[in-house]
């Protein structure tokens, strides 16, 4: 899997995310904008896989948002932190079409 290269200490089972993105961005109706919630390291396969112009919302203090910052230039997407729940539905109401309420 192309995301164990780099973090050889990720184990296979923990990039199952990342293959999902994968197969969700080789679809024929990709999405514009994929935005990606997060807070484990198990979530870092799939944030590495984002685009430029995607989106992953990690939950401040939690192992996904200490790996981005040290793999920031591995990651092609935006990624920004949330603490909150009222401010993860803010984030998704500004960086998604769907309704959060």
């Amino acid at each position: 899997m192309q995301c164990l290269g780099r973090w050889g200490f990720f184990l296979l089972s923990l990039c199952s995310k990342g293959t999902v993105v994968r197969q969700l961005l080789s679809q024929p109706a990709v999405p514009r904008k994929v935005v990606y919630v997060g807070d484990g390291r198990n979530d870092f396969c799939a944030a590495a896989n984002l685009r430029k112009g995607d989106v992953v919302l990690a939950r401040a203090g939690f192992s996904l948002e200490r790996l981005l910052q040290e793999q920031r230039m591995e990651v092609a997407a935006t990624a920004l932190v949330w603490e909150t729940y009222d401010q993860l539905a803010q984030l998704l109401r500004e960086h998604s079409a769907i309704s959060v309420s």
